[in-house]
């Protein structure tokens, strides 16, 4: 869970229109799979810090 305390600590530009949340996924699509993939709480994990 590491890997997602790297992502999440890191400052980020706010998300303010579907272009802006593809850019981001696609910065951290690996991380999700990894989640979802070892049934870690994705909704805490990643979700939460969308919004």
């Amino acid at each position: 869970m590491s890997f997602l305390k790297n992502i999440f600590n890191k400052k980020e530009e706010s998300i303010h229109n579907y272009n802006d949340f593809w850019n981001w996924f696609q910065q951290n699509e690996k991380s999700f799979y990894q989640a979802v993939k070892n049934n870690q709480t994705i909704e805490k994990d990643f979700f939460d810090k969308l919004s």
